[in-house]
């Protein structure tokens, strides 16, 4: 079965944040008991 998804992990965080296109990058939820979204 071939992989459909991959993400890069970016560096230098201490959450896994990933970079879906040069402009856009994801917080990946780790089960958080309050969503945070965020928009810089």
């Amino acid at each position: 079965m071939a992989n459909l998804l991959t993400l890069d992990i970016i560096d230098g965080y201490t959450r896994p944040v990933v970079l879906l296109k040069e402009d856009i990058t994801c917080l990946i939820d780790t089960g958080a008991d309050v969503p945070v979204f965020s928009r810089s």
